[in-house]
This record gives structure tokens, C-alpha cells and sequence, in this order.
């Protein structure tokens, strides 16, 4: 008899569906980690040794231990199991794995039979072996009576032992409490901010901000003493990834290429001004050797290879390997910084564009050491001035902080002094000795407005404008079909969730409770019934559907690789995405109620609009904007706008694509571009910035409305924590 399901309790797992249910409500899973379910499930009661599931799960293929391990990590998250008491997946060290429960297993004619689950007699037996093994967990219940008496014994003793202490350190916990580290502002030049680093002798911090035109970042040195601050480059692109000379006197950095998919340009400059000097060309990443001799970058070993961690010589300009990336598991490293003696260098080794890991490699025996296993989104790093442990911005939480690890591996400890959430920071021992640790907020208030416009030349509707704020970000809305609602991503909460308002801006209720960051790209359906969305799951980014009546949602692109940004085809039978399955981004097509995805577009894509009538599909690529004529897959750019930086403000309504672009002193332009007659309109001006990385710009169906999102409030300053521990 075929099996069909197999419940244990509170959950289902179906086999043909590859899907596991909690109360009926699909619980997301990555493919693997449904497989590994399943064969722990099938063996209940029976230890499955770790080569076992790795020769299942990636048949024929080189798979580190490492890899299981993670993939457990997450299961057992998944399942609400406690790994020090787990109730369902039990390690057995040096062995493997073996679930725990009992399981009924439900054949396809309706019955069911009852399968592991350890008897006591089992029980006591494997309990045995456990403690002649280092590290062994126990499971949870089914302990005999003689043991849950001792266990009340050690509970007592444990309760008077914990009192005494209490009492103890009441007594002693203010002679002992050390002095709260000191946060100050200390750059408030006005603008957004960008990399920082300070100089090897924690005398100067230089930094990337807004130049005199939009959209640009330039470099500045500050003195620590509050002296002048000194602009060191004047150019309309942005420079980045700034590192300082072992001997102060100048500075190394990248400038981004006119074009997204170009390198950036090395450059070094005086650090008290001067001419700047062209090196060569990386991808993202800087860092200067503390001999003086090379500087670290990130390039690779050709198109479509992943990149990897190189050293580049100042004095040759030979470039030399050190770390390669697996090009089937790993899309590139970043980020290389060097230990204070020089031996190590610390990066981030990326498996998708929103998860990666801490990795350290020795430059004298090659040995490669991953110190972090959370695939969450490392934002920056930096070595602690002694050596000993390495600094990470990660939100490995939920939210964007400041972690701490040894450099030789261990558990994770957050940083104290930091407020809010953190993007850029730097460490570095001041002339004083002090612990100084500079760095940015990762925080930006965006609310939402609801603009009348003069749609196709007719008169503007009539209707009042208003908004939709909280102190929290407010972004990425959508009209509904019926220009009734309005979809969009709030924080409000406390973590991105999306909402539902009126469209006169009143009644916003929560309609997702996921309390995780990595949600958003809300799309309605063309019925107005349903919307996709994309979000992190266990370090990948799927596309998922909700069905607004039920408040059930369900996995739609469950694959290892990025899926994300959705946009639905113009009967609602299926959806674009961009996904990086094949390495590059492209647009992926696929029915909504499954089927194998489709990769349609060939030279790069990024987000899409379909066209009413089902016939074409807008897309962006290396900031430019296509058409792809869904009837033959021919692409076209659309050069009348192929000066148009888009990002992600930008939709197509009827005959119209609409667009925003950036204008100075905070004000932005909103522009319809007529498809039929090829010509351009000025709707409106509005004051305030959109933010990057965002969908911001959705229009009524009646082409009388826009809804935006625009920055209300940016902190732009510096701060600095002194004694940060």
C-alpha cells in the first residue's frame, strides 16, 4: 500500500503535495529540507546516519557536513524544537540523526498504521549510549519516576543555590556595574551617509556622503578632535568601501561604472586632498594589507564565476586567488578585511543575494573557516583592534545589530551601545586607548501618500488626498483593481508586515503576523481576491500566495534558489519573477497553481510589469527599461527612457508607464510616458525622496490617482560609542 501523509502531531505531512501542514496552514519549507523531513519520518524510531541523508539528498554531489547541520538547524526552528530538549529530531553524535516521535502513517486507501516512536524499554536503551557521547541530546518525556525524583532534588538545590547568588550580586552589583558606554553624535553634516573607516591611528574617520548632485556619494575626512572636515572628491557617481593606508596618508576606494553591471574603479587619493590616482577594477570590497603592500578585493575568474576574494599587488599590480567560491552553492564573497597582523582575512560568502555567512581564511595555509552558520544578511564587518574577535552587523535577530565572535569560532555576542539598527560601522583604538566604535542607523521613516493626477490629460479626480504614516516605514503600496484598497508594507509592529487601508487612507488592519524581517513586493491579484508576495525563509527568499478570505498562505516558488519580486500575468493564471536559479537574474514564468517554471527573458532581468492586455511585459535590466512581446520573446529596450535611472519607482497602467525621478533639494518629479504616441508628461512635483531598494509608485486603475512612498524622516548622522564592550 502507498503512503500518502504521515501525521505526527500538531502537524501533516503530504508526500505527492511535498508540503507540511500545522493546523491545516502551510507551513514554508525549502525543498531539502522536505527531503530530509521525510527520510528522518520514514525511518522514525531508527538512527539514519549523516552519510545516509547526505548521499539521498544530494545525490552525486560533494556536500559538506556542514550543510546537514544547517539544514537540521532550520528544521528543528521550523518544527518549534528545542535542540537542548528536542521533542522530534534527536542527534546522535558520531551517528546521525533519528526522529523521535511516533508517526501514523496514512495509505491512500484512508488507513492508518502507527510507526516509530521509541518504546520505553527503546528508550531506556538508546538513553544508555548517550552519555558515553560527548555532546548527546536527551530527548523530552517518557523519563522512569526514579529520575523525575532526582531531577526534583537538583531542581531545589539549583533554587536555594540561584537565591544566594541573587542576594550576592544585589550586593555587590554596584560596586561591580562598569560605566554605560557613551554615544555621541559626531558627524552631522547634512545627507545621506554611506561607508566609514577610521584611520589607523584613530585620529581621522573618513566617509562617503551626498555630493552637490542627487544620488551621488562622495568621500570627507573628519578630524576626531571636531577640526575641519575635508571633501577629497567631487564627481557625480558614488564612491564606496574606503580603507586607509597603514600609515595614514591616504586612502584607497571604489567608484561604481556609469553602468550596474560594470566593475567598480580603484582609486587611491591623499588623505588630506590631492589628485586621485586610477589602480584598477573590482567588484565590491576594500581593504589595505597592514604591510602597506596589497590591497584585498573581490573580483573573478571570468564571466558568469563567481566572485572571489583576491589580493592585489600596489607594486606589480598582480592579481593573486584566495578564496573561490563553490559556483553551485555560493554566488560571490565580499566584503575582505584583514586581521591586525595580516595573516587572516575575514569576508562574507554569499549563497543568494540576501543570505550569507562569516568566513575566515589563512593567507599562509589557505585553511578556510566559517565561523557563522545563521545564512542571514551580514551588512559589514570589521576585526576588533586586538585581533581576537571579529565585529558584524547582522540581523540574525530580526533586527540589524552589532555582534561579536572569536576569531577562531564560537557563539555570537551583541555589541552594547548602539542605538536603533546599524548598517555601516568601524572600530578602532583612539590616541587615549579607548574603545571608539563609529557607525550609522539603519532606519528610515517613509509614509505614504495618495496624490491626484491629470491622468491621459482629463481632469484630475476629485477626491481628497491624504496619507498613510506611522513613525515606522510605510512603503511599497498598491491600488486594488477596484481602486477600493490599498496594499502596502508597514513596520509599525515592529517587524514588516503587509496591511490593508481603505483608499482614502483610514481603517490600515495587519493582515500578515510572520514577525520576521524579509517581506514585501505586495501584488494584487486582477480579481482583487489574493495578492503575492515575496519573503525570507530560513535564509531564501520565496514567492508566496495569500488568499485574503481565508487568511491562508502557500509557497509558490519553493526552490534553493532566490525567487522574488512577482508581478501577475493579466488573466491571474500565472506570475513573473525575477529569480537567480541559473546563477544570473532573470524573469522566470510559472502557473499559479504550480508547474515548471519557464526562464523568459535572456539578458538579464530584474522587475516586471505585464501589459493589460496580456501581450507584453515591461522589465528592468542594468537600469534600463525593456519590452519583452510575450508572443515570441522578442526584447526591446525602450530607448526614449533609456536615460531614466528607475529603481523600483515605476509601474504600467493602460497605455501609460509612469516613472519617478529624483530631483534636488529633496523633491522628486512623477512622469507618464504615453506607449502609443512616445512622448513624455510632467504629472506632478512632489517634496520629499523615494527610498531605494523599495517598490514605491502604484497608479488607479482610472489612471486618476497615484500612491507613493516617500522619505519623511532619514538620520543622516554619525554617531560614536566610546567604551563599547
Amino acid at each position: 500500500m502507498k503512503a500518502k501523509a504521515y501525521r505526527f502531531s500538531p502537524y501533516l505531512l503530504e508526500i505527492e503535495a511535498k508540503r507540511l501542514l500545522r493546523d491545516n496552514q502551510t507551513v514554508p519549507m525549502t525543498r531539502k529540507r522536505f527531503e530530509i523531513l521525510l527520510l528522518l519520518i520514514e525511518r522514525a524510531g531508527q538512527v539514519v546516519r549523516k552519510e545516509e541523508i547526505m548521499q539521498q539528498v544530494w545525490p552525486g554531489q560533494e556536500v559538506e557536513e556542514s550543510n546537514l547541520t544547517q539544514h537540521i538547524f532550520f528544521l528543528r526552528r521550523t518544527l518549534g524544537d528545542d535542540p537542548r530538549t528536542p521533542s522530534f529530531i534527536i542527534t546522535i553524535p558520531g551517528a546521525g540523526y533519528l526522529f523521535y516521535q511516533p508517526v501514523q502513517l496514512i495509505n491512500e486507501d484512508g488507513s492508518e498504521v502507527t510507526i516509530g516512536g521509541l518504546h520505553p524499554n527503546k528508550l531506556t536503551a538508546v538513553e544508555e549510549t548517550l552519555p558515553a557521547q560527548a555532546g548527546a541530546e536527551r530527548p523530552t518525556g517518557h523519563f522512569r519516576s526514579s529520575r523525575k525524583m532526582m531531577a526534583i532534588v537538583v531542581t531545589s538545590l539549583m533554587l536555594i543555590l540561584a537565591a544566594a547568588a541573587l542576594r550576592f550580586w544585589r550586593s555587590s552589583e554596584k560596586a561591580s556595574q562598569p560605566s554605560p558606554p557613551i554615544v555621541q553624535p559626531m558627524v552631522t553634516r547634512p545627507g545621506t551617509k554611506g561607508d566609514l573607516r577610521f584611520s589607523r591611528d584613530g585620529r581621522y574617520i573618513g566617509f562617503t556622503s551626498e555630493g552637490n548632485t542627487v544620488d551621488s556619494l562622495n568621500l570627507f575626512v573628519q578630524s576626531m578632535d571636531g577640526g575641519e572636515l575635508k571633501r577629497l572628491t567631487t564627481n557625480s557617481l558614488t564612491d564606496h568601501s574606503l580603507t586607509w593606508s597603514p600609515d595614514n596618508s591616504k586612502i584607497a576606494f571604489l567608484r561604481e561604472g556609469a553602468l550596474s553591471n560594470r566593475k567598480n574603479k580603484i582609486y587611491i587619493i591623499p588623505a588630506n586632498g590631492g589628485g586621485e590616482r586610477l589602480i584598477g577594477e573590482a567588484w565590491h570590497g576594500l581593504d589595505w594589507s597592514p604591510d602597506g603592500e596589497s590591497l584585498a578585493i573581490c573580483d573573478s575568474e571570468g564571466p558568469g564565476r563567481p566572485t572571489g576574494i583576491y589580493l592585489l599587488s600596489l607594486r606589480t599590480r598582480r592579481i593573486d586567488p584566495v578564496s573561490r567560491p563553490n559556483p553551485s552553492e555560493n554566488i560571490f564573497d565580499s566584503n575582505p578585511r584583514y586581521s591586525p597582523n595580516g595573516r587572516l582575512i575575514a569576508f562574507t560568502r554569499w549563497t543568494s543575494t540576501s543570505n550569507s555567512d562569516l568566513y575566515t581564511i589563512d593567507l599562509i595555509s589557505g585553511e578556510l573557516h566559517q565561523l557563522t552558520t545563521d545564512r542571514t544578511q551580514i551588512v559589514s564587518h570589521q576585526w576588533s583592534p586586538n585581533g581576537n574577535e571579529i565585529l558584524f552587523a547582522s540581523n540574525r535577530n530580526g533586527n540589524f545589530r552589532i555582534w561579536k565572535i572569536p576569531a577562531t569560532g564560537g557563539e555570537p555576542l551583541s555589541i552594547e551601545g548602539p542605538l536603533g539598527e546599524v548598517r555601516h560601522f568601524d572600530v578602532q583604538k583612539s590616541p587615549q586607548n579607548k574603545n571608539l566604535l563609529a557607525y550609522t542607523q539603519l532606519f528610515t521613516d517613509t509614509n505614504i501618500q495618495v496624490e491626484n493626477i491629470a491622468g491621459k490629460g482629463e481632469t484630475p479626480a476629485t477626491r481628497t488626498p491624504c496619507s498613510i504614516s506611522s513613525t515606522r516605514a510605510d512603503h511599497s503600496p498598491q491600488f486594488s483593481p477596484d481602486n477600493k484598497k490599498i496594499l502596502f508594507v508597514s513596520a509599525r509592529s515592529g517587524f514588516n508586515e503587509i496591511w490593508i487601508a481603505d483608499a482614502d487612507c483610514q481603517n490600515p488592519t495587519q493582515v500578515t503576523s510572520f514577525r520576521e524581517t524579509g517581506i514585501g513586493s505586495p501584488r494584487w491579484s486582477p480579481d482583487g481576491r489574493s495578492f503575492l508576495f515575496d519573503r525570507l525563509i530560513d535564509g531564501q527568499t520565496d514567492v508566496l500566495l495569500f488568499n485574503i478570505e481565508s487568511g491562508q498562505y502557500q509557497n509558490v516558488t519553493a526552490d534553493k534558489s532566490p525567487d522574488f519580486l512577482p508581478t501577475w500575468t493579466a488573466d491571474g493564471d500565472g506570475f513573473f519573477f525575477c529569480s537567480e536559479r541559473l546563477s544570473a537574474r532573470e524573469i522566470w514564468k510559472t502557473g499559479i497553481h504550480g508547474g515548471e517554471p519557464t526562464k523568459i527573458t535572456r539578458n538579464g532581468g530584474f522587475e516586471s510589469w505585464a501589459t493589460k492586455d496580456g501581450t507584453g511585459l515591461y522589465y528592468t535590466s542594468y537600469n534600463s527599461l525593456f519590452r519583452l512581446d510575450l508572443n515570441n520573446l522578442r526584447e526591446e529596450r525602450v530607448d526614449e527612457l533609456k536615460e531614466i535611472f528607475f529603481g523600483r519607482y515605476w509601474t504600467v497602467m493602460g497605455d501609460g508607464i509612469y516613472y519617478l525621478t529624483r530631483e534636488v533639494a529633496n523633491r522628486c518629479r512623477i512622469y507618464r510616458f504615453d506607449i502609443k504616441t512616445r512622448s513624455t508628461s510632467l504629472l506632478l512635483e512632489l517634496a520629499g525622496a523615494p527610498v531605494k531598494y523599495v517598490p514605491g509608485l502604484s497608479i488607479s486603475s482610472d489612471e486618476k490617482q497615484i500612491v507613493i512612498s516617500l522619505i519623511n524622516y532619514n538620520p543622516g548622522d554619525i554617531s560614536l560609542v566610546t567604551d563599547w564592550r
